[in-house]
């Protein structure tokens, strides 16, 4: 059995969008802090579903839920900006959801 709480090694920062609201700019607002699995993503397995081959690299992230995080969050970790691509929730693990994130830096 798959520890779960031992496998979260991993400090990443939250931040939210939000959009322009009349005269003001959109912007990144803080949403704080958690433990997270971190794991690259191959992206030549991406490359036999479609996805471009060169590409910026990929990683899933897995936080517990409930998260705040969405598809208009992006993720901080050790100096990289992390950008939320797909949730993906498990109905069979309820516990924690995994979001697909590519790295902007």
């Amino acid at each position: 059995m798959d520890e779960f709480a031992g496998g979260l090694r991993e400090r990443v920062t939250l931040e939210h969008w939000h959009a322009a609201d009349g005269d003001l700019p959109g912007a990144w607002v803080a949403g704080g802090t958690a433990w997270a699995a971190l794991v690259p993503v191959d992206l030549a397995l991406l490359a036999d579903i479609g996805e471009r081959r060169i590409g910026r690299p990929r990683y899933r992230v897995i936080l517990r839920t409930p998260s705040d995080a969405t598809v208009s969050s992006r993720f901080g970790w050790r100096g990289r900006t992390l950008v939320v691509v797909r949730a993906e929730p498990d109905p069979r693990q309820r516990d924690r959801t995994t979001f697909l994130v590519e790295d902007r830096t």
